[in-house]
């Protein structure tokens, strides 16, 4: 995410009030295929490229573990309907549980992805609003061939205070 010394980061994501809680939000219009989305989202090679190591792969009502740099999370898959959604739970190091879905929907000659974290509690919506918005990116790089750029604390602390 190219930003000017000086200038405010781009918020690329939003934070929604729900009935039941919040949901970090992102919308991102691809130019490329669903199922080259789908692939980046589900083949676990290509996962470790913008999220982590994920063992075992994603499947359908089974637990996971996530190998990140700088630690680790794990969860269960709630949903997974091939090319379609995939939803899983996400327990953090601190013991916080949200709910993160993806949506690949076609979309103008390419794929929309839409994704969700949804949570019960306001505590860490900005500082999850910002690490969504650099792994989201990350994933963009991969779509597009590239790499995923290099984590930057200072890039988050900017999003971080801008959500």
């Amino acid at each position: 995410m190219p930003e000017q010394s000086g200038a405010l980061p781009v918020l690329e994501g939003r934070i929604e009030k729900l009935s039941d809680g919040y949901a970090v939000a992102f919308d991102h219009q691809f130019d490329y295929p669903t199922a080259h989305i789908w692939d980046i989202l589900t083949n676990p090679e290509k996962v470790s490229h913008w999220l982590g190591q994920v063992t075992p792969q994603w499947q359908l009502g089974k637990e996971y573990t996530l190998e990140m740099d700088g630690g680790s999370t794990s969860g269960t898959v709630l949903q997974l309907e091939p090319r379609s959604s995939l939803q899983i739970t996400w327990e953090d190091q601190l013991g916080l549980e949200s709910v993160l879905e993806w949506q690949v929907l076609e979309s103008g000659g390419g794929a929309l992805l839409q994704f969700r974290s949804r949570t019960d509690t306001p505590d860490f919506l900005a500082e999850g609003s910002a690490g969504w918005q650099g792994i989201l990116n990350s994933f963009a790089n991969v779509a597009a061939g590239r790499e995923p750029d290099p984590d930057s604390t200072e890039q988050w602390l900017s999003l971080r205070d801008a959500y």
